[in-house]
């Protein structure tokens, strides 16, 4: 477990470092750029980096204290003295201090660490929005071309006497459909470039929209977890040190002391103290009691997220096999639909269709088409946020 925290805590520290390379409009480009510039990333990282250097705070072994005491009171009359001390901590307190405190700095490294991964599955989600909505806008652009040309084909036949204004306005209608869905894939497009700006200080490139990606997203070790299981294990800790300072502290001193005129010339000291508050043992066993009760909050808490991380992975998981079977639906559909479509154009172009079938063959066409890139870029971004969730990053290692 350590060294599998170590690794994550590097991990977290390197994954948002400026590369000081310009956007060439990979996906990997972008997830960089917003690692780079994220507010609250940097704040997670600062928040790692101040739980780090507070580990060692207070889990000093020693901390002794000098007294240095000069007075002089007349002619020739002077006197110095030296103090020395060192306060000796229960038995164990120091090192339930020491265990404490790297705890809580692996909760932090954690934190950070998973806030680093969800902003990736977030860039990620975002530009396969916006790609997928660039090929719906493309191919919904062909189909409206093509649904055109049947407009002024059929305008002809009714001048020639040989279609009717039926199956014109029907025509019309398939053109209206699609500029209506062109219409809502820009808008797709327009908030995921404006989302992609404010998350990475430019705007994208052009972006292709990938296959969807094959067998189960990477993983690793859960941030959400491992942040838990960190701070479950502060809070033992921090019962342990609470148990151990119920014995009084043990302060040990030696000093020396000079003094002129009719008096010593030098002197050593020695002494050893112990300070036992009255009624201190009744406030420390309640502090006892308290940190054990935190200590098993802390404890359910890690099973409760244990138990939503599985519930949560099993979900996206099932969510990620049923797009990908319902886009295999949607390429059979597609190439279905281009078969009747061409069918049906042969048929009407003969004379022996009408087009009621052509419209509806075209239109289904169009439909799955469209339908295939919205279950991509719905796959795709499941498949982003599941590796996230699993704490797994999709960059490729430089």
């Amino acid at each position: 477990m350590l060294g599998s925290l170590i690794s994550m805590a590097a991990f977290a520290a390197t994954i948002p470092l400026a590369r000081g390379e310009p956007t060439t409009g990979t996906v990997d480009d972008l997830v960089h750029r917003a690692l780079d510039r994220d507010p609250a990333l940097a704040a997670a990282r600062a928040r790692a980096q101040a739980a780090r250097s507070g580990a060692r705070v207070g889990a000093a072994p020693m901390d002794p204290m000098i007294e240095l005491d000069a007075m002089g009171t007349g002619p020739d009359m002077a006197s110095l003295d030296v103090m020395v001390s060192q306060t000796l901590r229960p038995p164990g307190s120091l090192d339930a201090a020491r265990e404490m405190g790297g705890a809580r700095a692996d909760a932090a490294d954690a934190r950070a660490l998973g806030d680093a991964l969800a902003l990736e599955g977030r860039v990620r989600a975002t530009a396969a929005t916006c790609a997928g909505a660039r090929a719906r806008i493309d191919q919904l652009e062909l189909a409206r071309s093509e649904a055109v040309a049947l407009v002024v084909s059929m305008r002809a036949m009714v001048s020639a006497g040989m279609a009717s204004t039926a199956d014109v306005a029907m025509a019309e209608m398939e053109v209206a459909d699609i500029e209506g869905r062109i219409e809502a894939a820009r808008s797709d497009e327009r908030a995921a470039v404006a989302e992609l700006v404010l998350l990475t200080g430019e705007t994208p490139g052009t972006l292709a929209l990938p296959p969807i990606p094959e067998g189960t997203p990477p993983a690793g070790d859960a941030p959400m977890v491992v942040a838990m299981e960190a701070m479950a294990r502060m809070a033992t800790f921090e019962t342990e040190m609470a148990r151990r300072e119920r014995l009084p502290p043990l302060t040990v001193s030696a000093g020396w002391s000079f003094r002129t005129k009719d008096m010593w010339d030098d002197m050593a000291l020695a002494g050893l103290s112990i300070s036992v508050p009255l009624f201190a043992s009744r406030n420390q066993n309640a502090r006892v009691g308290e940190t054990a009760a935190l200590a098993e909050a802390a404890s359910r808490d890690l099973e409760a997220a244990r138990r939503d991380l599985e519930l949560e992975r099993s979900q996206m998981s099932t969510e990620l096999e049923s797009l990908r079977a319902r886009d295999a639906a949607a390429v059979r559909m597609t190439e279905a639909a281009r078969v009747a479509m061409e069918a049906a154009r042969s048929a009407y172009a003969a004379g022996t269709g009408n087009a009621s079938t052509l419209v509806t063959a075209h239109h289904r066409h169009s439909e799955a088409l469209e339908m295939d890139a919205m279950l991509r870029t719905d796959a795709i971004s499941i498949y982003a946020k599941l590796a996230a969730l699993q704490g797994a990053s999709l960059l490729e290692a430089p």
